[in-house]
């Protein structure tokens, strides 16, 4: 699980310098102060944190990567990545970006996953998430992530994203608030999958939970549609045949 959540979100390791050296910023570094800038000083941000029970998720992937025959294998940042594609489109005052003169709904469904990079952080876009099946969307983050690291990337495969999705779970994280990027509504944070003990069906079980952490542009998105969002997630999580495919 940990080694399958390093796709894609490898944290790249900063070079030795001495005490008090300047670091001159690369390109990539300063495109990044100054949108995570810009977004700190300019998006009006709520959030919203909530677990879900990634136990028969697990078991579903589990069951689809045994009979891959040679496809690309399904990370559970491909499954929450078509449950965001179908969130999208299920709430259109999500699904928009703020321009002068007010909200601009998106049209379709492209879901952003961020890579970090020796240099900084790209997003790779994946288009139209809500209508391609888990194994393309696999297909398509892999070799998203292995070009963003290589700069093998064109603009149009890295711009144009309604949301975004961060992980950090691998890394122990077992939740966290992150930026929005300007130009989206919102961005969704993934915490580590581990075992809780938790109340269900009378008794008490060890389920494997993950915290959703959802950071929303309050100018677009009220928080009563912010919460059924995620929650729309969250079930789709929990019931993860939905996100299945016969192509699959």
């Amino acid at each position: 699980m940990r080694d399958d959540l390093r796709r894609g979100a490898e944290a790249p390791r900063a070079p030795a310098a001495k005490a008090g050296e300047v670091i001159p910023l690369t390109a990539m570094r300063r495109i990044v102060a100054e949108r995570m800038l810009l977004s700190k000083q300019t998006i009006p941000c709520y959030y919203l944190s909530m677990d879900a029970d990634m136990t028969d998720l697990a078991c579903v992937r589990n069951k689809l990567n045994a009979k891959a025959n040679g496809k690309a294998k399904i990370s559970f940042n491909d499954f929450v990545i078509r449950a965001c594609g179908q969130a999208l489109k299920a709430f259109p005052q999500v699904n928009s970006r703020w321009v002068e003169g007010g909200a601009e709904r998106r049209g379709a469904a492209h879901v952003g996953l961020a890579v970090a990079l020796d240099e900084g952080l790209m997003v790779p876009v994946v288009r139209d998430a809500d209508r391609k099946t888990l194994r393309q969307v696999a297909a398509e983050t892999t070799d998203l992530a292995q070009r963003a690291r290589t700069k093998k990337l064109v603009p149009d495969e890295y711009q144009g994203g309604c949301m975004t999705v961060t992980n950090l779970g691998m890394f122990g994280i077992r939740s966290f608030i992150p930026v929005v990027n300007p130009g989206e509504s919102t961005i969704l944070g993934l915490g580590v999958i581990q075992d809780r003990v938790v109340y269900r069906q009378g008794g008490i079980q060890v389920r494997k939970m993950m915290t959703l952490t959802l950071a929303v542009d309050h100018r677009l998105v009220d928080g009563a549609v912010g919460a059924q969002f995620i929650e729309m997630i969250r079930d789709a999580l929990e019931a993860p045949q939905r996100l299945v495919d016969e192509q699959d």
